[in-house]
């Protein structure tokens, strides 16, 4: 018992320690102007020109909004534009939504602890690899919205899996609720997120009774009904301007970014032999993915979009092999990812295709970028699917955490190496 109260605090103050120093090296990387992401900066200065006009004349900015050519819904922008009145200062946004976005990782760790109550001690840790992200933190630095949106999805996704394991029809309800305000809220500020919100519907309507169901579609029109306007008046429907012409494009390359997050789970010897032995007994399987893989490879022809170099996005892979023309090694990737999300889900295929599906489905956008999956999959990854090999890294995190730290360390410096030193 002692050497137990020893070992959590020990935890508690490493922890401590260590989210301290993440939080001195974003205000550090706050007044260093970072922008690891490469195109925070580029947006910063596309946004202020709108929040500066909102905060001038609210009603002229929200009628000609279209022209600033942004892509999302005006009202994080209006936000912005009122804390940009009241303290008449840029940079006291920008430390606002620094600030804000801390809770990020909070919720985050609310989601882990609900997912996985035993072994919590070391669950900690977790959260703090979102300070490792280069989107999570050019995004706080710059008051640009994934962060906040992030937030919202976070919490939706927190009260759906506690309205799902609740046995109260009463508290069912109250988490199905704050389910939908906090979808909604994410919505509101990067509309994509309403592609997941049918996730969460569909699962409602399959396990909650009729009036729970009537009462979530009811107070949800409500919610939506300012959205629904805006993509139903011509005059506003900027937000569907940013469309994809070739959703296989879009496939593809999410794959390719979304198998950066799965690949920790696959350093350790053991996983890498269950891989290999799976598909030795799965050779037909291989195959069918094989054929699937050549039949996306022949409908891609996302490089021939190119319109401006600082827009084409599409991922590190993308980036590092395909951009160099190496393409047999990306498409060797698209490849390898199809298997290893087919590996990782297929125990619990059921469960988890119909969120990978919603998930890639939440950006048919004509541009994609890495942004868009981090740190997003981290949490969809940990929040929401099932798998052995999460499972027994979850049960194994004390062992496995400084891998998880170091691989995305490698990252953040490759973001540094990239945009600083190159």
């Amino acid at each position: 018992m002692f050497v137990r109260m020893v070992s959590e605090k020990f935890i508690k103050n490493l922890s401590f320690s260590l989210y301290i120093f993440f939080y001195v090296s974003l205000i550090v990387g706050f007044f260093l102007n970072e922008n690891t992401s490469g195109g925070a900066i580029y947006d910063f200065n596309i946004n202020i020109k709108a929040i500066e006009s909102f905060s001038i004349d609210l009603i002229e900015t929200y009628k000609s909004y279209d022209s600033f050519s942004i892509s999302h819904f005006p009202y994080y922008y209006i936000f912005l534009s009122v804390l940009l009145n009241i303290s008449g200062s840029v940079t006291f946004i920008k430390l606002a939504i620094l600030h804000l976005s801390l809770y990020l990782p909070f919720i985050f760790y609310q989601i882990l602890k609900f997912r996985f109550p035993t072994n919590r001690n070391y669950l900690i840790f977790i959260p703090g690899l979102l300070f490792l992200s280069p989107y999570f933190r050019s995004t706080a630095i710059w008051a640009l919205n994934d962060n906040i949106a992030l937030i919202f999805f976070s919490l939706s996704i927190l009260y759906f899996l506690k309205a799902l394991y609740s046995k109260k029809e009463k508290k069912r309800f109250k988490y199905v609720i704050f389910n939908l305000i906090f979808i909604v809220f994410a919505t509101y500020i990067r509309q994509y997120y309403a592609v997941f919100g049918l996730y969460f519907f569909f699962n409602f309507l399959l396990n909650f009774s009729l009036r729970i169901i009537s009462l979530y579609i009811f107070f949800g029109l409500i919610l939506i009904s300012p959205i629904l306007y805006q993509i139903l008046n011509p005059n506003l429907s900027y937000a569907l301007n940013f469309l994809s012409q070739n959703l296989i494009n879009n496939f593809i390359l999410l794959l390719t970014i979304f198998i950066i997050y799965l690949i920790p789970f696959y350093l350790d010897p053991k996983n890498i032999k269950k891989f290999f032995l799976f598909y030795k007994k799965n050779i037909f399987l291989c195959l069918i993915i094989f054929l699937i893989t050549l039949l996306l490879i022949y409908f891609f022809d996302y490089h021939s979009t190119y319109v401006d170099e600082k827009k084409i996005g599409g991922g590190i892979f993308y980036k590092i092999l395909f951009k160099k023309h190496i393409y047999y090694l990306f498409y060797t990737v698209v490849f390898i990812s199809i298997l290893l999300i087919t590996h990782f889900s297929y125990r619990n295929f059921k469960h988890n295709i119909p969120i990978i599906i919603f998930f890639f489905l939440m950006f048919p956008v004509g541009y994609v970028f890495q942004k868009y999956l981090d740190p997003l999959s981290l949490i969809i990854i940990f929040g929401l699917l099932k798998s052995d090999i999460l499972k027994e890294y979850q049960e194994n995190i004390k062992f496995k955490i400084k891998n998880l730290y170091i691989y995305f360390l490698i990252i953040y410096l490759g973001s540094i190496f990239n945009y600083y030193i190159v």
